[in-house]
């Protein structure tokens, strides 16, 4: 008897392992897009979001700030 493992030999054309491939390879491609199109989703919506809170922050602080006191003609004629 012998140790060595019989391989079985595929009957598959050279064409049929190269279709085979085609398509593990566009599998995989497809999959990594969709992740990549997934991730972009969801950092576009948590920039949306960080920019709407800081708007609404920045809207918050302009309302917050008080009216400048205009210059009195006195203190504007002593700086000139």
């Amino acid at each position: 008897m012998s140790d060595s493992v019989a391989v079985p030999r595929s009957n598959a054309s050279k064409a049929d392992k190269a279709e085979a491939t085609t398509r593990a390879a566009q599998q995989i491609m497809s999959a990594e897009v969709d992740a990549r199109e997934a991730k972009t989703q969801k950092l576009r919506e948590a920039r949306m979001a960080k920019e709407a809170a800081e708007a609404k922050i920045a809207a918050a602080d302009t309302k917050r700030k008080p009216k400048t006191r205009a210059k009195s003609a006195a203190s504007a004629s002593a700086a000139a």
